[in-house]
């Protein structure tokens, strides 16, 4: 039994950093929580997901594992949908008050869910093929309490718990230098430029200039904050020689909007293309049904960033929008001006629809966006509502020139010189210039977005 709860076959100091890691796990949870109730959750997840396992293994019902394989992972997304819509956990709306939600229990849960879910159909598809799991207790506690993706991912699958055997997680020169060039990346973006970009305030305006402003900057907030957090994450793993999915890699750059959800969210993206889209993906008979199927998975993904009218709506335009273009465009020359306007609107029409909760105001600010008479009778500017204000918005315009400039410069790197990962960004000579501007300029009150806290 201790074998399989600690894997004796592993050296001594992999074993004991590995514990560590867990303990660290269950410490920032504790920090972030304030409650020892959250620790008995985690832990609760970890050790039933451990039994389930093993009732899976034991039994040889290749029906219920089917069944398992395919369903635990959309049962799961249906249950952070429900936690959310009890109250339990936050949406990812821009109109979402700070003194939402905040059970102890429930700080990070969707991820330890969804975590759990995955080595569970994992197991089962195993059991299907008839090889042994690999059912380390200490693995799987690693893998759902790994510390480096506390709060907001990146959504790993479960083959991140199989470490190899004698992996050396010591520092050394080279994942020294890796690491600290992503996480200076990541600290320069989330909290010199996503921390300032905060205009909630225009969301009450249903003027489709201020509307239009409010989607792009919040597009921009939504990626800044986000993906500087992921590349945060994703040096300090490095230090220690842990592989995490890079969650972004310039998703601005992308040329088609399947091109955009590779580069974007990519650990969420690979966790429901494996456990979502491929495991049923054979229940469904000719291109058409499957093409359908495929765009729904949206619907699944807008979901679990809240389950509010705004997400399916959101989940609807993208699915839509995935359907037209395989459908229509995907095989069709479109001249670049043409496809890089589609694309801004696309972003910025979509994140309209993600960041108001309020579906009424929703949809007059629709309304008026694409109806004509609106325009004319108030005129492109004399429309705007000056009496918001504006003071606000002038106080982001230093992080939103930096923005575009960063994103500038990303399509530069990506589409004129083929490098990805931040290339440009990680030279020495530009690590170390981001990390003064980031000693001097952070912000240090931002929180996360998708921390649902």
């Amino acid at each position: 039994m201790l074998t399989k709860l600690f894997n004796s076959e592993i050296s001594a100091r992999q074993l004991i950093t590995e514990i560590i890691l867990i303990l660290l796990g269950y410490i920032l949870l504790l920090y972030i929580s304030n409650s020892f109730k959250a620790l008995l959750y985690l832990f609760s997840i970890s050790v039933g997901t451990y039994i389930i396992a093993h009732i899976i293994t034991f039994y040889n019902l290749r029906l219920a594992t089917d069944i398992i394989s395919r369903l635990i992972v959309p049962a799961a997304f249906l249950a952070i949908i429900g936690l959310n819509n009890a109250g339990l956990i936050n949406t990812l709306t821009g109109s979402i008050s700070p003194d939402g939600p905040k059970g102890a229990g429930f700080i990070a849960m969707p991820f330890y869910l969804l975590s759990a879910s995955a080595y569970l159909a994992d197991v089962a598809s195993w059991k299907m093929r008839d090889a042994k799991p690999y059912l380390s207790f200490r693995e799987l506690a690693l893998y759902v309490a790994l510390p480096f993706k506390l709060l907001s991912g990146p959504l790993e699958t479960p083959s991140l718990s199989a470490v190899p055997r004698h992996h050396s997680y010591t520092l050394s020169d080279s994942r020294l230098i890796v690491g600290f060039s992503y996480l200076t990346v990541g600290l320069f973006m989330k909290c010199v430029i996503g921390d300032r970009l905060d205009v909630r305030y225009l969301l009450v305006s249903v003027d489709p200039i201020l509307s239009f402003i409010c989607a792009a900057v919040f597009e921009l907030k939504f990626y800044f904050d986000f993906a500087g957090y992921s590349l945060m994450v994703l040096g300090a793993a490095k230090l220690l020689n842990i592989r995490l999915t890079q969650n972004f890699n310039h998703p601005f750059t992308a040329r088609n909007v399947v091109q955009f959800w590779h580069l974007w969210h990519v650990s969420l993206g690979g966790f429901l293309q494996k456990y979502v889209l491929r495991r049923n993906l054979s229940l469904f008979d000719g291109r058409e049904s499957k093409l359908i199927f495929a765009s729904s998975i949206f619907l699944v993904s807008a979901m679990w960033h809240g389950g509010t009218l705004n997400y399916l709506l959101w989940g609807l335009f993208h699915g839509i929008v995935y359907y037209g273009y395989i459908t229509f465009f995907k095989k069709r020359d479109v001249p670049a001006l043409i496809g890089f306007v589609a694309m801004i609107l696309f972003f910025v029409l979509g994140r309209m629809l993600a960041i108001d909760s309020d579906i009424a105001r929703l949809l007059v600010r629709l309304q008026n966006m694409f109806d004509p008479t609106y325009y004319y009778r108030n005129g492109l500017f004399s429309s705007v509502d000056f009496s918001l204000n504006f003071s606000q918005f002038t106080s982001n315009m230093r992080a939103i020139e930096m923005a575009l400039a960063f994103i500038a410069i990303e399509y530069y790197q990506s589409r004129v010189l083929n490098n990805n990962n931040y290339h440009i960004f990680r030279r020495p000579l530009s690590v170390a210039i981001l990390f003064i501007i980031f000693l001097i300029f952070s912000v240090p009150s931002g929180g996360l977005l998708y921390a649902r806290i």
